[in-house]
């Protein structure tokens, strides 16, 4: 959104137009890139919703295991796929701090 937004404005601008079309330019292509990029996460949201339900159809849990380390990652992945699990990986996710 700010992308397109800036960009708009940004050649207005560099042609020589008036603020009020730099606004309009701005709120324009913000507003499409706002519109894309809300089709897009509701698509990525539905296919994961659409995923997690598919699991749960064919009986499925959805556990979460938090580890510590790769160690634990892979220990935990080993229990669980030893026990009949089915598609089971790893998330990694950003280190608070």
């Amino acid at each position: 959104m700010y992308v397109g937004a800036t960009a708009a404005a940004g050649v207005v601008v560099a042609t020589g137009g008036t603020l009020a079309l730099v606004i309009a330019a701005a709120a324009l292509a913000g507003g499409v890139g706002a519109m894309f990029g809300s089709l897009l996460a509701k698509w990525v949201g539905d296919h994961h919703a659409h995923h997690l339900q598919e699991q749960l159809d064919h009986g499925g849990m959805l556990p979460w295991v938090r580890t510590w380390d790769a160690d634990d990652e892979k220990r935990a992945s080993e229990i669980l796929s030893k026990h009949s699990g089915r598609d089971v990986h790893i998330h990694t996710l950003p280190v608070p701090g």
